[in-house]
């Protein structure tokens, strides 16, 4: 999927906080809640607009 270019530094925060996080995310997923499990498609959608 392309994505803009003004989105690569919102993943590229994303990717770090996934990697600097302590909470296990055992379902390896990107956009997951800062406990690490599933976020809802409100608070997606929310957090997408607010990076742009």
């Amino acid at each position: 999927m392309p994505i803009p270019l003004w989105a690569l530094p919102v993943f590229r925060r994303l990717y770090n906080d996934y990697l600097a996080r302590k909470t296990p995310n055992r379902l390896k997923l990107v956009f997951s809640s800062r406990q690490g499990t599933v976020r809802y498609l409100s608070n997606i959608r929310r957090a997408w607009n607010s990076a742009r």
